[in-house]
């Protein structure tokens, strides 16, 4: 861990304000990240107190980080998922929630769409599926943030690519109105 001191120029009060910087590794994502603590007064107990203060705030930091993620509260996949999201959330601005919800970590979920899409063409006894999005959003358990176009671009790619290997004749199209999805259409 690097501790730094940096003096600024004076605030409207005429005060010098110091900080007392340092890096900490955050344990979930494992990525460094920068915590610092203000004092105005330029000594050396000053100073020590600033950095007994940085280092119990990076400690709640972590010990706040580990504890959102509860082993014992989590028992299925879903949870888990749900947790992280929900941690997740709170570090993200809401444009990039938006637009990468789940997108931008969708591969560590695609096997699990497959497993599910897979599940339902075994339980099925025809050979043609069709769902409309939002029973398909169910079936595969995906949130209603997603919307059609990151379905088809995302998701049909990869359930399509792990099942062509188990069912040869496998086929997953959207079914379209007008340029809008309307249902998907599964057969194999």
């Amino acid at each position: 861990m690097i501790t730094c001191i940096i003096g600024h120029e004076k605030n409207a009060k005429g005060e010098t304000r110091f900080e007392v910087v340092e890096k900490y590794k955050d344990p979930l994502t494992e990525k460094w990240k920068i915590a610092i603590v203000s004092y105005y007064k330029n000594s050396i107990r000053a100073r020590k107190q600033a950095e007994l203060e940085l280092i119990e705030k990076i400690e709640t930091l972590q010990e706040k980080t580990k504890s959102s993620f509860s082993a014992s509260e989590i028992k299925t996949f879903g949870e888990l998922k749900e947790s992280w999201f929900n941690s997740w959330s709170v570090s993200v601005k809401n444009k990039q929630l938006i637009e990468n919800i789940d997108f931008s970590t969708h591969q560590f979920f695609t096997s699990k769409h497959s497993k599910m899409a897979s599940e339902m063409i075994e339980t099925s006894k025809a050979e043609k599926i069709i769902l409309i999005v939002q029973e398909f959003r169910e079936k595969l358990h995906l949130s209603n943030s997603y919307q059609p176009r990151h379905i088809s671009a995302n998701i049909l790619p990869k359930i399509k690519k792990e099942l062509t290997k188990v069912y040869p004749n496998f086929e997953l199209l959207p079914i379209k109105k007008k340029g809008k999805v309307l249902a998907y259409e599964m057969s194999w």
